[in-house]
């Protein structure tokens, strides 16, 4: 299983202050979005998915161990969270049925996924990748979840 964190296509709503960092790696609180989301699955091999200009920028700031914007690392069993999602003390299961958490507008939360269905489905890039998870995945819409949508 790996967690894979992405940003979403809303990055602009947290501008400037997310101008030259993706939104996951923004402050709340204490911590990191994204620290929040690793402490709450421990264990995990971590991929992330950011803009792709802010690869070179973002690559020395990240976690040791973690892959960024390699989409061969969706080869696997994978739980995908959106990076602006405010973890607290709950936690996604990592293991159970594939499924995918949207909210009522079908913006992807959370994904669980097979290396199987995996396999099937196109990589061009982490939001076509979660255009098809969202068409071909049992969908679960999500009401109770904090996700940050502006600054």
């Amino acid at each position: 299983m790996r967690l894979v964190i992405f940003e979403p296509e809303n990055f602009r709503n947290f501008f400037p202050i997310a101008h030259l960092r993706p939104t996951f790696a923004l402050r709340c609180g204490a911590s990191l979005l994204y620290e929040k989301t690793i402490r709450n699955h421990p264990g995990l091999p971590v991929s992330m998915f950011c803009r792709d200009s802010l690869t070179e920028t973002f690559a020395g700031d990240m976690p040791p161990g973690c892959s960024l914007n390699e989409l061969a690392t969706l080869e696997n069993d994978l739980l995908i969270i959106n990076g602006n999602l405010l973890i607290g003390e709950w936690m996604l299961e990592s293991h159970g049925p594939e499924a995918v958490g949207v909210t009522a507008d079908g913006e992807v939360l959370y994904a669980r996924i097979s290396r199987t269905t995996a396999a099937s489905l196109p990589r061009k890039n982490i939001h076509s990748f979660l255009a098809a998870v969202a068409a071909n995945l049992p969908r679960r819409e999500i009401m109770d979840m904090n996700l940050l949508r502006w600054q």
